[in-house]
């Protein structure tokens, strides 16, 4: 504390006048009044003599309440593969869901045939995956795909994620048309991409551990196929509308396709 004359005392000193302002608001919060003098490149702030120690424990307290303010804004964690791969997926399968309220012809044109594939019509066994019978089937696939489609974008990213389980998809819409290859069957529903995409989980971390020779066979090999068939009984099956054979195809057509991307993995991704 520097005394300037008989009446003003230094409390402070600072760099800039707006700061000294602001800590002189300190000062008249106290009913006292303060002067600002420059002094050197230094902004004063000065206070009568007989107050100052009243006043500098003051400001000291409110230096310690101002210690941590502004507060530091909180880092937003950076949008995830998993994340586009989700959003890509809910607004695909609700787009088209919109367009077949819209355009009722699409579900004869797109849905799965095994007659009209037995022709050739080999493109039903894709756009079958983006047709629902209902909201109550439409809602299933969109909440259990984008958990599934998730989960394979985090270890693949998400143009790969989406590549495998609609490959998955499409291919086991074709198997299951074999089994009728003397019947007619009639499907609709992204149901086959999604238990492909539980295939997908399956293998991926069998292809990574082939190519790289981590083989910790309990935490890699059997934790992810115990979880994929058990979630395959538990929700694979069971209803009247529900087309087992599509959904054990789906998950049937995943595998491969998980291996050959876990070969493809070059690098070890974080959820291993």
């Amino acid at each position: 504390m520097t005394e300037l004359n008989d009446d003003l005392v230094e409390v402070a000193r600072f760099e800039d006048a707006e700061l000294a302002h602001e800590y002189g608001l300190v000062v008249l919060s106290q009913g006292a009044p303060y002067w600002v003098r420059m002094d050197e490149g230094a902004f004063l702030l000065l206070v009568e003599a007989g107050r100052a120690d009243g006043l500098m424990r003051q400001l000291d307290a409110y230096a310690r309440e101002c210690e941590y303010w502004p507060p530091v804004a909180p880092e937003l964690p950076e949008s995830h593969e998993g994340s586009y791969a989700v959003m890509s997926w809910l607004a695909a399968l609700v787009l088209a869901y919109l367009a077949q309220s819209r355009w009722p012809g699409l579900v004869d044109w797109g849905m799965v045939s095994s007659e009209a594939i037995r022709e050739g019509e080999y493109y039903r066994a894709l756009t079958a995956l983006f047709l629902h019978g209902d909201l109550g089937h439409l809602a299933g696939n969109l909440v259990f795909g984008s958990f599934f489609l998730h989960l394979v974008a985090r270890f693949i990213g998400s143009w790969k994620a989406w590549t495998g389980v609609l490959l998955a998809g499409f291919l086991g819409n074709l198997l299951n048309a074999t089994l009728y290859m003397n019947a007619s069957h009639y499907s609709i529903g992204a149901s086959t991409a999604v238990f492909g995409g539980v295939g997908l989980l399956v293998s991926l971390p069998v292809g990574y551990a082939l190519r790289h020779g981590h083989f910790q066979w309990t935490r890699i090999w059997l934790i992810p196929i115990i979880v994929g068939l058990v979630f395959l009984a538990w929700f694979g099956t069971g209803g009247e509308r529900t087309d087992t054979s599509a959904h054990l195809m789906g998950f049937i057509a995943g595998l491969p396709v998980g291996l050959l991307g876990g070969l493809a993995m070059k690098e070890k991704p974080q959820r291993f």
